[in-house]
């Protein structure tokens, strides 16, 4: 028999006894057989016989139906049970099928009844006279309990499952060292967006960076700061701010506004940029967002700005989900000189 018709017969008895949880059987009357024995319940249920003549009729007329469906024609014309039978009414072949039912169901039942009976002889052993006087025996503490003809069994004691610690979320350790005026060459890539990069010899282009760490500290596990974007405000002597902002300001050796700064390693945002005449800019990059196929692209931009007239800088630095990596940035601005770190001071 397939697993399929096994685990249907099974469920079909088993549901018997508990729909009927009164059903008496070899005198004694219980709900279902302990899970224990109801192996032994099943077994015995499969070993009846007329429970095998069903179950043999079942997987015959299995194998009969699946060998006619790929016969030929002829065959099938001989297999058609009713050229063999005499025509009969509605109502005659309706009292037939009622007739056929009940006996299946009276085969299921009492088979039912007979497997029941040897399952439960097994947990339900009746004494045989009542005893005035009872002795008592135990196992010890949390051991089995005689009294009489009564045996005791325990429930074990089952704990609860200690829920396993989660993960500490693994974060980067971003920090802002310094801010220097350095030499300045502009390059570009191979399709024209300018690069900027740090010269050690003497130059007439300047810049205003401020360098980012990743820091690393003994016993602490950091992560690197993935698409890490600037954001750049400018604020007057009055702590007015001045425009509405610079977002996705240029990086140092980088021709995008997105990078990774790994742990233990630098990076440098450009504050500002100024040429041999003087003339100050912030480089910029912006992002506009295209279609899904296209993705989004970047154009280059570049903010004018009279240094003179900004007193403070503070820059932002998100990463990830645009969740920021540290506390705003203030820089004191000195013209074309220099710039001071202020908060927060490292």
């Amino acid at each position: 028999m397939s697993y399929g018709k096994s685990v249907i017969l099974e469920r079909t008895i088993l549901l018997i006894f508990r729909r009927f949880p009164g059903l008496k059987c070899g005198g004694e009357t219980n709900s279902l057989p302990a899970k224990k024995n109801r192996r032994d319940f099943v077994l015995e249920m499969k070993a009846h016989p007329w429970v095998r003549v069903v179950i043999g009729i079942w997987v015959l007329m299995g194998i009969g139906s699946t060998v006619l469906t790929y016969s030929s024609p002829s065959w099938q014309h001989k297999a058609y049970v009713g050229q063999y039978i005499p025509q009969m009414s509605l109502r005659t072949l309706a009292w037939w099928l009622v007739g056929l039912l009940a006996f299946a169901v009276f085969v299921l039942f009492e088979s039912a009844f007979q497997a029941y009976a040897y399952a439960h002889s097994a947990i339900i052993v009746p004494a045989a006279q009542p005893s005035t006087v009872s002795a008592v025996s135990t196992g010890g503490a949390g051991g089995n309990a005689s009294i009489g003809d009564i045996h005791i069994h325990p429930v074990p004691l089952i704990r609860p499952a200690v829920p396993l610690a989660r993960p500490r979320e693994r974060v980067p350790n971003i920090q802002c060292i310094n801010v220097r005026k350095i030499n300045l060459h502009v390059g570009a890539t191979e399709w024209g967006s300018p690069i900027f990069h740090e010269m050690g010899s003497e130059r007439p282009e300047k810049a205003l960076v401020a360098t980012f760490r990743n820091a690393e500290e003994f016993g602490k596990d950091f992560c690197d700061a993935e698409y890490v974007s600037a954001h750049i405000r400018l604020k007057d002597a009055n702590n007015n701010e001045i425009g509405t902002g610079i977002s996705r300001a240029a990086w140092l050796t980088h021709y995008n506004d997105l990078i990774t700064i790994g742990v233990a390693e630098s990076e440098s945002v450009v504050l500002w940029i100024s040429d041999r005449h003087g003339d100050a800019m912030i480089p910029c990059r912006k992002r506009a967002k295209g279609s899904y196929a296209s993705g989004s692209s970047i154009e280059d931009d570049a903010i004018s700005v009279d240094l003179d007239k900004i007193a403070l800088m503070t820059v932002t630095l998100l990463g990830a989900n645009d969740k920021p990596l540290l506390p705003t940035v203030t820089i004191r601005i000195k013209g074309q000189e220099s710039g001071e770190l202020i908060s927060p001071a490292q």
